[in-house]
């Protein structure tokens, strides 16, 4: 999953640290301001004035390093520009699938990139970008010591981090580690039987996890951690259709607790794939939308963006009437 998590930047909100803009979609940056990406974006994020961050699988090959890293929109000066260089750059040997930021403004990236920068060997990690310099959120026995990629990484409210994806526990599930600041630790009690392609975190520093692991019955899943109870449980019985393949490409959580999930039905023996957002309203799961007003992907959605405010943002491979890919939004205050 973290190979397709193409997304697509969504425009800059108006009014942020002085700058505004028109409505409208652009581009951020143009000529020698521009990001120059030369491989897909799979990752954004921005902080408290409005800077945006972005990091994907393209690489800075016309410095002559080819190193992933990742890039700063400065949202006063308009620019794109590096975050670290020279001996304190992130120097990635590959793609960046995840990035976040805290409320302290330091950010965080990880990907399938490894702590030995020179060769494929090594574990992945997590980075953080204080301002100054990129460092591993731990090392030796504190290290997170991921030896499969990590598709996604949340930051809550206290500053805890969290990472998961395609790496395992030494009884060979996946699982959610969290970083407490001082050393890694896993959220036990998961028990994914396959991988976790998306991870997040409400106010109540509530964990929330979902990919392509199922429960006991086969059924692909929401997982939530309740932080009061220190303990997994499953949102609702799960998602299941007879003849299916079934994905959780993300999961997003909002301000009021509703939590939205890009899910992914794929036809076992055809070709053909219908993608839905459902929101679970802390009882039970229904189509964003309802039936009648349901998105309808006709292809995978990637990504979910939003939460806070009254949108939800879905992206990915599905395309409009006229065979385009397209970015879809919906109105939370119309019906969850």
């Amino acid at each position: 999953m973290y190979m397709k998590k193409l997304l697509f930047l969504l425009v800059c909100w108006v009014g942020l640290c002085g700058e505004s803009w028109g409505q409208g979609w652009f581009e951020l940056g143009t000529g020698d301001r521009a990001l120059k990406a030369n491989q897909p974006i799979l990752t954004l994020c921005s902080d408290s004035c409005g800077n945006i961050y972005a990091a994907g699988s393209f690489n800075d090959t016309h410095t002559g390093f080819g190193k992933y890293y990742v890039a700063r929109w400065d949202a006063m000066l308009h620019y794109w520009s590096q975050v670290g260089i020279g001996s304190n750059a992130l120097n990635a040997n590959d793609m960046i699938s995840s990035i976040c930021i805290d409320k302290y403004g330091n950010v965080y990236a990880a990907g399938s990139f490894t702590e030995d920068s020179t060769s494929s060997s090594g574990y992945m990690y997590v980075a953080k970008w204080d301002g100054t310099i990129w460092s591993e959120l731990g090392t030796g026995i504190n290290a997170l010591k991921a030896h499969g990629p990590i598709n996604s990484i949340c930051v809550d409210d206290s500053g805890n981090v969290y990472a998961a994806g395609n790496f395992r526990n030494s009884y060979g599930e996946s699982y959610v580690a969290k970083w407490n600041g001082a050393h890694w630790n896993e959220l036990a009690g998961l028990h994914a039987n396959l991988f976790i392609n998306s991870i997040c975190v409400d106010h109540s520093l509530n964990i929330y996890a979902a990919g392509t692991f199922s429960d006991t019955g086969g059924h692909k899943y929401v997982a939530k951690w309740a932080n009061s109870l220190s303990a997994w449980t499953e949102l609702g019985s799960g998602f299941d259709s007879v003849g299916t393949i079934i994905d959780i490409a993300a999961v997003i959580v909002d301000s009021m607790n509703n939590v939205f999930a890009a899910v992914n039905f794929g036809h076992v023996y055809t070709s053909i794939t219908r993608s839905n957002v459902f929101a679970w309203d802390g009882t039970s799961w229904s189509m964003a939308g309802g039936v009648a007003n349901a998105l309808n992907a006709n292809n995978n959605i990637f990504t979910l963006e939003g939460g806070d405010n009254n949108f939800i943002y879905a992206a990915g491979q599905f395309t409009n009437s006229v065979n385009r890919q397209y970015v879809a939004k919906y109105d939370k205050a119309s019906k969850l």
